[in-house]
């Protein structure tokens, strides 16, 4: 399991309610990510949906105010669970305040047009390309970027 796997995690209590925690690994000025925000909310959301076949569509994320590091709760709610899709909210809570809330879909694959595959340009190997520096925030510290003109 990787550290984002394990920093994402959720654990179901009960009802729709699920345990997450807040890691200052994530931390960017003024506080965590707001991706890694979102990928708590979308776990929790999966979870609560339990459908393999209906997978992420559409999400929406107002984040209210910077979580704190540590415990927080995520409240889900399927608003609506149609024959290929379903709505859902999520709130990221701490100390009874909502530091988030998010809105999703997941659905059904259905056809679609094809596309066109694209060749990526060829570059020299990565440990080949010169490294980038990592940044200020504790978050960039989790990369390892490098240049490939």
């Amino acid at each position: 399991m990787s550290r984002f796997d394990r920093d994402t995690n959720v654990k179901k209590t009960t009802g729709g309610i699920y345990e997450a925690r807040i890691d200052r690994g994530w931390w960017i000025v003024r506080g965590p990510n707001g991706g890694y925000i979102a990928a708590i909310l979308v776990r929790a959301m999966q979870a609560e949906v339990a459908d393999e076949e209906r997978t992420l569509r559409s999400l929406t994320v107002h984040y209210l105010r910077p979580p704190a590091e540590g415990p927080a709760i995520v409240a889900t709610q399927i608003e609506r669970a149609g024959r290929g899709v379903t709505s859902i909210t999520a709130r990221l809570e701490q100390d009874g305040r909502v530091q988030a809330l998010a809105t999703a879909a997941f659905a059904r694959s259905r056809g679609g047009p094809a596309l066109q595959p694209l060749r990526m340009p060829e570059v020299r190997p990565p440990q080949d390309c010169p490294r980038r520096g990592t940044g200020l925030a504790a978050m960039h510290e989790r990369y390892d970027t490098r240049v490939a003109l």
